[in-house]
């Protein structure tokens, strides 16, 4: 193949100004293709459930506009759920135009695949921070962001753990639940 056939779908997309937008609920529909099946809601305990109710929704829904007032979602379909079942009106949303089901695709792919999770490090720092500016418990920090207290006692670990440590574990791309684990042998032995 070509260096020019190869770089021949991505010189058709456009590059849109985005529009964002307050759209009903009613206006927009999930679309059955999405293949992230693994939704993650599981009743009112569910983290982004909470975040919505407490904050409303941060990052607006990308939607395509499919007809005339009708759009699809993009990337958003938990918020779009969790939006439903606390029974919102509107949501926000950034709208893209009318596209083809190669390009809408080839988006989503992009809008999904380019996220990077926190690193457990990053994580418990910012909880440490958040915690000590709201001056709250391990318990109230566990109910805010929808974890256990434990998870809170294990982060808090985690952090107050020599920077040689997590370090080393970064290294040898330890998943979380494994340096969990670690944090958990640490104090017992």
């Amino acid at each position: 193949m070509t260096k020019n056939k190869e770089q021949k779908p991505a010189k058709t997309f456009t590059k849109y100004t985005p529009q964002f937008k307050e759209l009903s609920l009613r206006e927009i529909e999930g679309d059955p293709n999405q293949p992230r099946k693994g939704l993650g809601l599981r009743g009112d305990q569910n983290r982004l459930h909470k975040s919505i109710r407490c904050y409303g929704i941060e990052d607006p829904l990308k939607v395509c506009e499919v007809s005339e007032g009708r759009y699809k979602i993009m990337d958003g379909h938990r918020r779009f759920s969790c939006a439903k079942r606390l029974e919102l009106k509107t949501v926000p949303c950034r709208i893209y135009p009318n596209m083809s089901d190669g390009e809408f695709e080839a988006r989503r792919y992009e809008m999904q695949n380019n996220r990077k999770s926190w690193r457990p490090l990053e994580k418990a720092n910012a909880l440490h921070k958040i915690q000590t500016q709201l001056k709250a418990t391990k318990k109230e920090m566990a109910d805010l962001i929808g974890v256990t207290s434990t998870a809170i006692v294990h982060f808090s670990q985690l952090r107050d753990t020599r920077m040689e440590y997590l370090e080393l574990m970064a290294e040898n791309g330890m998943k979380e639940s494994q340096r969990i684990e670690f944090m958990r042998t640490l104090r017992v032995g």
